[in-house]
């Protein structure tokens, strides 16, 4: 057991350095993130394992956003594997020491779907990283586009520490119209098309109309 538990804490180690070396020539590369994911996966399944320290915790994340921004499709995959960090304390601090956090556009991360959603991962970020909301969403105007998130986020907005609520990002997204409740009122069922060879019921009023005007009783 103890053997691998120290290969698997090798490996991710390693696959963290290569993130950072990724990071350093100034393109990252997208191979790496299979590897990164499987050993954070691994990480998460094993108590016992290591997670990286604080400079490479700080790599991984660096890593994971630029690659967002490169690879949208995979954002809520590289944004759900760096939540793992979140379990140790290095993996918090290095949150917090990442510079520009709004680049990861956490908005835009679809409530559906298997993992946490963005307003999970926002949740996280504030009540159990203190970090504010000026911080992720910004700016406002483009976080405003994806109604969903924000509906969500305003049925949820109890979850969230008081300090969020009441920031002024907090209040402006908390009290904005996001539209999204009446769009689903509207969506009406639709009536079922008629049977073949059988006339809807107002044709057969017509019908019944101009049968009438031609033979009065």
């Amino acid at each position: 057991v103890l053997k691998r538990e120290l290969l698997l804490h090798m490996s991710l180690q390693r696959a963290a350095d290569d993130a950072r070396a990724s990071l350093a020539s100034g393109d990252v590369d997208p191979t790496i993130w299979p590897v990164l994911k499987r050993e954070l996966l691994d990480a998460k399944d094993n108590p016992a394992a290591t997670l990286p320290d604080l400079e490479r915790s700080k790599a991984i994340w660096e890593y994971c956003i630029q690659l967002s921004i490169k690879k949208t499709a995979l954002r809520k995959q590289l944004f759900q594997g760096c939540m793992i960090l979140l379990s140790v304390p290095d993996g918090v601090s290095a949150l917090r020491e990442v510079a520009d956090k709004q680049r990861m556009q956490i908005w835009k991360i679809p409530s559906s779907g298997v993992g946490p959603s963005g307003v999970d991962m926002l949740l996280t970020m504030t009540r159990d990283c203190g970090i504010g909301l000026a911080e992720l969403l910004d700016p406002v105007a483009e976080v405003l586009k994806s109604a969903t998130f924000v509906s969500v986020l305003q049925a949820r907005f109890g979850e969230f520490p008081e300090e969020a609520r009441s920031s002024e990002v907090g209040l402006a997204l908390s009290r904005v119209d996001t539209g999204v409740a009446d769009r689903e009122k509207r969506k009406l069922p639709t009536a079922p098309k008629p049977a073949k060879g059988i006339a809807p019921l107002q044709e057969c009023a017509d019908l019944a109309d101009v049968y009438a005007e031609k033979y009065p009783s």
